[in-house]
């Protein structure tokens, strides 16, 4: 936890990047239950509507298929 702010430059250029491209960064974790896998990663996303309802339709689409 010390040294987390020896990595601040790097994450605050990608925020400016992601933000002078109209996005926004988010952490996304992904649970693999047949791989019994978790993994978080930082990813760039666009804030709007749509893509928030896309996401909780696959989501909800994914826990009911079992997929």
């Amino acid at each position: 936890m010390e040294r987390l702010p020896e990595f601040d430059h790097i994450l605050d250029k990608k925020r400016k990047e992601a933000a002078e491209a109209g996005n926004v960064l988010r952490f996304v974790g992904v649970i693999d239950v047949k791989r019994k896998e978790i993994n978080a990663k930082l990813e760039r996303s666009v804030l709007s509507f749509y893509s928030k309802l896309l996401r909780l339709l696959f989501v909800r689409y994914v826990i009911m298929c079992g997929g």
